[in-house]
Formats: C-alpha cells, sequence, structure tokens
C-alpha cells in the first residue's frame, strides 16, 4: 500500500517541460523508424479535420514519446486549411496518412483501426496530446501485466492558451460507476490489446457525441480486465471548436440512449453512492487538493 500511495500523491506534472515536449521534434530517426521486438507495439490513431492550429503538437506528443516500437495512423477527412502540410512534414515516420472525405469522425477513427497491427492501441484526437514519457510506461507495465486488457491512467484540461486548468483523476475500473456517473475512462489517457476490436467490435459511428462512453461501456459489459495507473498519461484542449465545449447537452442525451440500447439506465441515488465511493478511495490516498477541487464539479454534474 505505501508504493501505491506514494504514487499518488506524486501524481503531478510538470506544465514547462510539457510544453517544451511538445515545441520542437525531440525524438530520434533511428529509434522511432526502428522496429524493437522487444517492446510490445504500440499503434496510434489520429482522426483530424481542418485542426491546424493544434495537430502538429498531437504529432510531436507522439513521436517525441520517441518509442521503439510505434505505428502512427493519421486520418485527415479531407482538411481545407495546412493540416496536410503538417502531416507531410512528418509523414517519413507514419506507418500510414491519407487526407479524404470521409463520414464522420468515428468513421475516421476505424478507417484507422482496420489498419492497427499493434499489441496495444491508443486513439488521440487532432487537438489533444499525451504527456512525456508515457509510451515507455505503457509499454512496461504492460509486459508486467499480461492477463489486463485495458490500461487507463489520469487526464489534464487544457485551454485555448495552454493553461492546465484541471485535472480528472480516476479510480480503479468500477462497471457500476461508468454506467450510473458517465465516463470514468477517456480515450487521451487509455490503451487495450488490438484483439478486443474483435470482441466487441469497433467504434459505432451511430454516436457522434458518445462513441467513446459506448465503447467502453461495451468493454466493461464483455467484463474485460481493466488496470488503472494513478498518472497523468494524456490532456484534453477545450476550446470553442471543441465537440464536447459546444454540445454538452448533446453527449448526455447520447449517453442515454446508448445506456437504453443496453437496457441500462442512469440512477441519481446509485451516481451519488459511486460518487461518495470515489471520494472515499481520494481521501484513502491522501488526495485532499483533488477533492476540493473537483467537489463542485461533481456536485453541479450530478445536480445535488
Amino acid at each position: 500500500m505505501g508504493t501505491i500511495l506514494k504514487n499518488r500523491l506524486v501524481n503531478t506534472y510538470d506544465a514547462e517541460k510539457t510544453q517544451e515536449f511538445l515545441s520542437k521534434p525531440l525524438f530520434e530517426e533511428r529509434v522511432v523508424l526502428g522496429k524493437c521486438e522487444s517492446w510490445p507495439k504500440i499503434s496510434i490513431v489520429t482522426s483530424s479535420l481542418n485542426q491546424e492550429k493544434y495537430l502538429e503538437k498531437t504529432i510531436l506528443s507522439v513521436l517525441n514519446q520517441n518509442y521503439p516500437n510505434l505505428e502512427y495512423i493519421i486520418i485527415d477527412g479531407n482538411s481545407k486549411d495546412g493540416s496536410v502540410d503538417i502531416i507531410r512534414k512528418y509523414e517519413k515516420y507514419l506507418s500510414y496518412w491519407v487526407s479524404e472525405p470521409d463520414r464522420c469522425h468515428t468513421h475516421a477513427l476505424n478507417k484507422g483501426f482496420e489498419r492497427c497491427t499493434g499489441d496495444l492501441i491508443g486513439w488521440q484526437n487532432s487537438d489533444d496530446f499525451y504527456l512525456p514519457g508515457v509510451f515507455n510506461r505503457v509499454g512496461s507495465i504492460y509486459k508486467n501485466n499480461p492477463s489486463v486488457d485495458v490500461f487507463f491512467a489520469d487526464k489534464l484540461l487544457v485551454d485555448e492558451n495552454e493553461n492546465y486548468n484541471f485535472e480528472f483523476k480516476y479510480t480503479p475500473f468500477s462497471l457500476g460507476s461508468l454506467i450510473h456517473e458517465g465516463n470514468i475512462i477517456v480515450n487521451e489517457s487509455a490503451f487495450w490489446k488490438r484483439e478486443l476490436f474483435e470482441k466487441v467490435g469497433y467504434i459505432d459511428e451511430n454516436w457522434f457525441f458518445s462513441m467513446d462512453y459506448d465503447f467502453f461501456l461495451r468493454l466493461g459489459l464483455s467484463k474485460v480486465r481493466f488496470k488503472h495507473i494513478p498518472e497523468f498519461w494524456g490532456a484534453m484542449h477545450c476550446h470553442p471548436q471543441t465537440k464536447t465545449s459546444n454540445i454538452w447537452d448533446m453527449k448526455i442525451a447520447d449517453d442515454k440512449k446508448i445506456l437504453m440500447k443496453y437496457s441500462l439506465k442512469r440512477n441519481k441515488f446509485k451516481a451519488k453512492f459511486y460518487m461518495l465511493k470515489r471520494i472515499m478511495w481520494y481521501l484513502l490516498y491522501g488526495d485532499f487538493r483533488y477533492i476540493m477541487l473537483g467537489l463542485k464539479r461533481m456536485v453541479r454534474k450530478l445536480k445535488l
């Protein structure tokens, strides 16, 4: 327990180091282009449409991991800004990329997933990014936990001025919490075994706002094995063009429809129970600051 407590309390991030990490190419070409099979292959898919402002940082957050067994795929939806020029700048280090019209964001992701050959899969949207050193951590944890199917960690929220303005710290996976509270695992900081696509299918194109929630819910209902790592692995930009910042109410409506599809229903009282259970977890591991930061958000979400 002492090791877990120590890890929990040092779940911090270095904003200055991360900004440097995203500012320019820092990777070694021989490493990124090499295929060291002693490390699990990590496949990352990025879908993008007219995200010139953020796309290069997303790409650098993948390549600058300097991971020795990487497969990086970018699916662009026929962008009309400078996105394609940015992709071409790094195409030597990409396993595949294309710029063509697609049906939707989810369709673009599936086109990428269908080409993945890695042991572990992840997706990072073109305005979000990974933090330094994540892939080596994931690779090491994967090798030491062969029975685990999904690895997930915590994430940061970053505004359009690159200010780190909120932390999302999660807890060990709970299907009940996922059902009654909503997203307790997010794509920005999650990796899963490729064979899970064979078990539950790809991302469902019927969901424009909550495709990640539907996917992780299917995994939870399939009783796959999850492992939470109390570290920050990813960050999400929150800016005026972000889907969920504009249409949060529509996402909530999508979540309800998804639950109905599986004959499930969100219960307000059970949601409160799982919220209190998570608070007890934070108390146990000394995250008093996070409790104070997050309590107001959780109360508002549950409409207490």
